[in-house]
């Protein structure tokens, strides 16, 4: 059976489930992460904590649920790394909508990621002091942001900014008020071709 991650305790039987009995049981003495899950002929027992349990219980849960047939079995799960993270970069080419971002959420959810990095350079973000930077692209605004961190919140993932402020910031060091800040304010030669101004 292929579940992924593999959970870190597995044993499956020869009898298969027939049962449409899904019980969700509180057990205090399972750490926080930690869930089982225990499937009979006729019922299927899953154990964790509390709701972040829970929820890694039934992101593997729907894996198996989505079987032609489904094996009795007995899973003990917990995470072997506390943060389990990703990072995103949407600076290049094509700014990603929101939309797309949270369905890259809802797979790193099932995934089990617990921190994502939303990277960014250029001009991927839409700053309000400076909208004549951005107005011909597709950047997130602010209130997208905003509701992407709550739609990682509701998924037990902590959305972290990771803003590029020193390298690779051509796009605002080409512009007159801030080319002074570039260690190369009129660019270089690298490899035969012409760099914008830049800072390393």
């Amino acid at each position: 059976m292929f579940i992924y991650p593999q959970p870190q305790k597995i044993t499956i039987s020869d009898k298969k489930y027939i049962g449409n009995e899904i019980s969700y049981i509180t057990d205090s003495s399972l750490k926080t992460e930690e869930y089982k899950i225990d499937i009979d002929e006729n019922k299927i027992l899953v154990y964790a904590q509390g709701d972040l349990g829970f929820f890694r219980a039934k992101t593997t849960l729907k894996q198996i649920l989505s079987f032609d047939e489904i094996p009795c079995l007995n899973i003990h799960d917990w995470p072997m790394i506390e943060n389990r993270g990703i990072m995103l970069d949407i600076s290049r080419s094509k700014i990603p909508t929101l939309e797309t971002i949270l369905k890259l959420v809802d797979m790193f959810a099932d995934l089990k990621i617990n921190q994502l990095q939303l990277y960014m350079e250029g001009y991927p973000f839409a700053y309000k002091s400076y909208p004549e930077v951005w107005k011909d692209t597709t950047p997130l605004t602010p209130e997208e942001i905003q509701e992407l961190d709550k739609y990682c919140k509701e998924r037990f993932i902590t959305l972290v900014p990771n803003q590029n402020c020193f390298g690779h910031m051509s796009p605002w060091l080409k512009r007159e008020e801030f080319n002074h800040l570039a260690e190369c304010p009129d660019g270089f030669i690298f490899a035969n071709e012409q760099w914008d101004p830049h800072s390393l």
